[in-house]
């Protein structure tokens, strides 16, 4: 069906880019053509309401949990007091950087036995294919970290992890770029923040924590521009926006 959008016709908020979801209201001309009058993306549920309503359905992929299974997690994540994620995003390491850091993470043994390395390929990092989502970085980069990180790991982007309750997504990607770059509809200017699940999204932007619909939100910065990073204590899901001083 051919449609057609003017400019003078309200929209919602937010970036309308190719193969975008949208919900559009309008009228169907004699001549074939759908004209839109209004359009927005589908209505947000909070998160909480969306989880109550689908209990027992399991989208992580990890098995369903019973009540009482999920009870036991929820009192042991509020336990893990000391327990900090530390995100850095756009980080540039090549083969023999790989190795270094490999080094000075096996050089301290507290650091290398009570913490666990996750690395998510970025958009311009080595691989097969450039479509989402993409493969874990080739064996050839990541073996002699490996050598000295053995627990490393090595997954997807996007990834998903678990941590007790709270389903965490990691994203690396120059989003926001390419939103831009590729909208169809010019942008209102007022403020969007567009909602995922819990979500890590890491691009070159500046760093920006929020809450959207019971979701927390958060994007660390670029570490290579701004030594830029985030600080996540899931006990309390506090988000700390940090910098390392030059």
């Amino acid at each position: 069906m051919e449609k057609q959008v003017r400019r003078q016709h309200c929209t919602g908020t937010g970036f309308f880019v190719e193969n975008t979801i949208i919900v559009a209201e309008g009228e169907y001309l004699p001549n074939g053509i759908f004209q839109v009058y209004t359009c927005g993306f589908p209505p947000l549920e909070d998160r909480d309401a969306s989880h109550s309503l689908l209990m027992g359905l399991d989208f992580f992929g990890g098995g369903a949990l019973t009540v009482e299974e999920t009870n036991r997690l929820s009192m042991l994540e509020k336990k893990a007091v000391n327990d900090m994620f530390v995100i850095m995003s756009d980080v540039w390491l090549d083969n023999e950087e790989f190795g270094k850091l490999g080094e000075m993470i096996g050089s301290h043994a507290r650091l290398k036995e009570h913490s666990r390395f996750l690395f998510i390929p970025g958009p311009d990092d080595a691989g097969p294919s450039t479509v989402l989502p993409r493969c874990a970085l080739p064996k050839y980069l990541t073996e002699e970290l490996q050598k000295h990180v053995p627990n490393a790991i090595f997954t997807s982007n996007p990834c998903r992890i678990k941590f007790y309750t709270q389903e965490i997504v990691f994203f690396r990607q120059d989003l926001l770029y390419r939103m831009r770059r590729s909208c169809l509809i010019p942008p209102s200017t007022e403020e969007t923040s567009d909602p995922f699940e819990h979500i890590v999204l890491g691009d070159k932007s500046e760093q920006k924590s929020f809450k959207f619909s019971g979701i927390t939100c958060f994007n660390p910065g670029s570490f290579a521009n701004d030594s830029t990073f985030v600080a996540y204590r899931p006990c309390t899901q506090e988000v700390e926006l940090s910098a390392l001083q030059s």
